[in-house]
């Protein structure tokens, strides 16, 4: 164990020393590439051309860090099996982030003491914007972060209502090598690399590895087991289940997507399927990830009707919720799936059972003789006194009693 901990300790320091050592090589490579020589007997044109050579290096670090990004999010074994997803995430999302700012930064300063040709120009700014476009794309559709803002809420609801979310990622995926081929193009055809070879041989390294890392994504990824790009994070009860064939409910997926838009990124990576402790209990039977693959495919009659366990079987101890590396609210879904059984007069005998000791006795559980005297023996503090009127005004003005009744009414029908 101490030395699987040490290997990995390992391996994520050599991944990392690659990643940030990369563009400092290229950079030392460019410093001594760049035609421009440093006049050390003017102090200006010094200061200007070593501004010009910083903008530079900063956009030799925004163009490798965003070929590495793109080369870390296809699910590489390597990095899956050494990384956790939410790391991974995490990186990626800030990584992409300084990169977006770095060329920023590299746009003005690479312009002093230069003659900027129009071609360099309007290459350099088509890919970042391409990069800036999908940044903010990437904002609204792949994360959470600003899932509070009802703009977002309503565009994904938008969104999935117009069936183009897997269209939409793939457009994305291919809109990411655009970009990266805009700014390739964009440093092949600079001053510095028209006079060296080197510089040429350099970039095209770097546009290869993204290639193939899209090439990997789209073909190779294809013949692992299952198909599946996260088959080294899911548990080993976690399988994938062929498609039941039968009637989808797109208007049910719609109005979970409205009420919890943090659905919308999901990732089916199986975290929660593996942290769920029912899940593992029933070997996989009760699998919130499948639950969620169903309900988005539209699957109804298989999360409310068909599934055994079914949504019955959580105990909201929101472990799903807390190792989603999404952000996504699993609890609230389960939960609404909950309600909308319930209103369907599907909800188990043992929960109304539940329901009725909640509205006599204002608990689940009432208090009896035999446990008051154990809690006396054990000195405990008695019980809180529960105001059961409160409890019976609150779930008669939310319409609780009433659907509670209509539910008791069909089980006692359904009994005779």
């Amino acid at each position: 164990m101490l030395k699987s901990k040490k290997a990995l300790k390992i391996n994520h320091f050599l991944i990392l020393l690659l990643y940030f050592l990369s563009p400092v090589v290229v950079s030392i490579i460019y410093w001594f590439e760049e035609p421009e020589p440093l006049v050390f007997t003017d102090s200006n044109l010094l200061m200007m051309n070593l501004l010009h050579r910083t903008g530079s290096v900063l956009g030799i670090f925004a163009f490798i860090w965003m070929c590495f990004n793109i080369f870390i999010a296809i699910k590489l074994p390597l990095i899956e099996k050494n990384f956790s997803l939410d790391k991974i995430i995490k990186f990626h999302t800030n990584m992409a982030t300084l990169a977006l700012f770095l060329s920023i930064i590299h746009y003005p300063l690479s312009r002093i003491n230069r003659i900027v040709p129009t071609t360099l120009m309007k290459t350099g700014t088509i890919g970042f914007m391409i990069f800036l476009t999908l940044m903010i794309l990437a904002l609204i559709f792949m994360t959470n972060r600003f899932i509070k803002s009802n703009r977002i809420m309503s565009i994904r609801e938008f969104s999935f209502e117009k069936n183009f979310k897997y269209n939409f990622n793939k457009t994305l995926h291919n809109f990411t090598l655009l970009g990266v081929s805009v700014i390739y193009i964009h440093a092949f055809i600079s001053i510095t690399s028209k006079s060296s070879m080197l510089m040429r041989i350099v970039y095209s390294f770097f546009v290869f590895i993204t290639l193939f890392g899209w090439v990997y994504c789209k073909i190779i990824r294809k013949f692992r087991s299952i198909s599946d790009p996260y088959v080294y994070r899911k548990a080993s009860w976690d399988i994938i289940n062929p498609e039941i064939i039968q009637e989808k409910d797109n208007n049910l997926a719609s109005k979970l997507i409205q009420k919890n838009p943090s659905l919308y990124p999901c990732l089916q990576c199986g975290s929660c399927t593996a942290n769920c402790i029912i899940s593992e209990i029933t070997k996989g039977e009760f699998n919130p990830r499948e639950i969620i693959n169903s309900l988005l495919v539209g699957l109804s009659d298989k999360i409310i009707i068909d599934k055994e366990p079914n949504i019955w079987d959580c105990t909201n101890c929101y472990s799903c919720d807390e190792i989603c590396p999404q952000g996504v609210k699993l609890s609230d879904t389960f939960n609404f799936l909950r309600n909308r059984s319930a209103e369907q007069k599907k909800a188990p005998e043992e929960f109304l059972s539940e329901l009725e000791m909640v509205y006599n006795f204002g608990v689940s559980i009432p208090l009896q003789s035999g446990i008051k005297k154990r809690r006396e023996l054990l000195n405990l503090p008695p019980r809180p006194e529960i105001d059961i009127q409160e409890i019976q005004e609150m779930m008669e003005m939310s319409d609780f009693r009433k659907l509670f009744e209509k539910l008791c009414v069909e089980i006692k029908e359904e009994n005779l």
